[in-house]
């Protein structure tokens, strides 16, 4: 059963906006300088963006295959057969491998979810503490939560493509855009605050375009936008054989660039107002923020549970569609490769993804923590590292060399005919066999430099 045209769109939508665009972006924008980057991301979103989009989306459209026998049935009708391509497709291995810390951190989501009715922190010390003690000692409550986002996740991808993920998109979605919208409104009634937000994000200083802040950039358009992880793919096999691919990838890249400077808006009023540092990188979601809602209530009372409460939820709702769409790759291939039945396939996969994460969470005990930990990296970061700025880039990578040099060009010129012209055709294609695969390779080197 495949997606309808809007669901496909709202689906791949889903899978893009999650903590890459509302927690990522933020943060990455305040400590690369604010508005050099936001204008930088928009530009490498709206070209290699849609252009890689477009690529992945065409391999599971045309052979409307699973994420790893795709390559092989579409390299067979170019005389080229072999199972070896299947290799093109061991992204759809990292899907779990993200999976299994992505649900920790909205477990953590939970948790401040669940403090709307308790009350934020009104101390910057506490609000630390707060965190440290969720992350590094409490084992229980981390599990708990982190089960609670798995466990959904699963029961949404086992009710299928139609029954679980479209409604799950088709429902998430417009109650996250009315949710941050209304906050949006909320955070411009913060008239001090909403107007540092908006010099802060939208000021353009040319100086503060370095090496770094492209590269900064290029990873923050490939992690918010699930490529590389067969999740685009597995997306299209199911879309409508007259799904407008170039009109479905800008849809999705524009609503992710909309949310992320609504979000960022929004974030950074709430932390002006009331006096918190919009450069404090990861912590800026889970300590400043929180700091923040608790201050809300110093003016009006009950005012930042109730703000918090909402923004925590939406985060939630962008989460859960982007676990779905990192769970149902793996399920599919299971499925069909492996010719288990769907519950099966769904459950399987979900144990491994769960004894993964509760490792990482055990790893990142207090008491245990040094046992873990290679290169003075914690577990949960070296999976990062591995899973987000190396295998996804890799992914990507083998994406754009199998459509860029293993179709041929009439293949790909008539499969693009119903919404490329000659000369939009030209610049994709240039774009997707000369340009891409050497942006992936610097972001593969900038991450392995950044660590070594």
């Amino acid at each position: 059963m495949n997606f309808s045209k809007t669901g496909f769109i709202l689906a791949t939508l889903g899978s893009s906006i999650g903590l890459g665009h509302i927690w990522k972006f933020p943060y990455t924008a305040g400590i690369n300088g604010g508005g050099a980057f936001v204008l930088l991301y928009v530009v490498l979103a709206c070209s290699i963006g849609v252009a890689m989009l477009i690529a992945e989306m065409l391999i599971g459209l045309t052979s409307r295959k699973n994420a790893l026998e795709c390559y092989p049935t579409l390299a067979s009708q170019h005389a080229q057969a072999s199972p070896k391509y299947q290799l093109f497709g061991v992204g759809v291995f990292v899907g779990p491998i993200v999976l299994s810390f992505y649900a920790i951190v909205l477990g953590w989501i939970v948790c401040y979810l669940g403090l709307a009715f308790i009350g934020y922190p009104q101390d910057v010390y506490v609000a630390k503490i707060l965190f440290i003690n969720l992350s590094t000692l409490s084992f229980w409550i981390q599990s708990l939560s982190f089960s609670l986002i798995l466990f959904l996740s699963a029961f949404i991808v086992a009710k299928g493509i139609k029954r679980g993920i479209e409604t799950c998109n088709m429902v998430f979605m417009p109650l996250l855009f009315a949710i941050f919208c209304i906050l949006l409104v909320y955070s411009y009634s913060m008239q001090e605050g909403f107007s540092k937000s908006i010099a802060f994000l939208f000021r353009f200083e040319i100086d503060k375009i370095t090496p770094l802040v492209f590269m900064q950039a290029l990873g923050q358009v490939f992690f918010s936008l699930s490529l590389g992880v067969g999740t685009i793919l597995t997306y299209a096999r199911y879309s409508q054989n007259s799904q407008n691919l170039l009109k479905s990838s800008l849809w999705v890249v524009l609503s992710g660039i909309i949310i992320s400077l609504i979000a960022g808006v929004m974030i950074f009023a709430f932390l002006y107002e009331f006096g918190q540092n919009p450069t404090q990188g990861a912590s800026l979601m889970l300590q400043a923020l929180p700091l923040a809602f608790g201050k809300m209530n110093e003016q009006i009372a009950y005012s930042g549970q109730i703000v918090g409460f909402f923004f925590f939820l939406a985060v939630i709702f962008a989460g859960i569609t982007s676990a779905v769409s990192l769970l149902e790759p793996i399920v599919v291939v299971l499925q069909e490769k492996y010719h288990f039945t769907q519950a099966k396939a769904v459950w399987i996969a979900t144990l491994c993804i769960w004894l993964i994460g509760e490792i990482v969470i055990i790893s990142s005990l207090e008491s245990l923590a040094p046992s873990f930990s290679l290169f003075e990296r914690s577990l949960f970061d070296n999976l990062t590292f591995l899973s987000s700025d190396l295998l996804m880039p890799i992914g990507g990578l083998l994406v754009v060399v199998f459509v860029g040099y293993k179709l041929n060009r009439g293949f790909l010129e008539s499969a693009t005919s119903s919404f490329f012209s000659r000369f939009q055709f030209r610049i994709w294609l240039f774009l997707v066999r000369f340009v891409i695969p050497v942006v992936i390779m610097g972001i593969i080197i900038f991450g392995v430099l950044s660590v070594f």
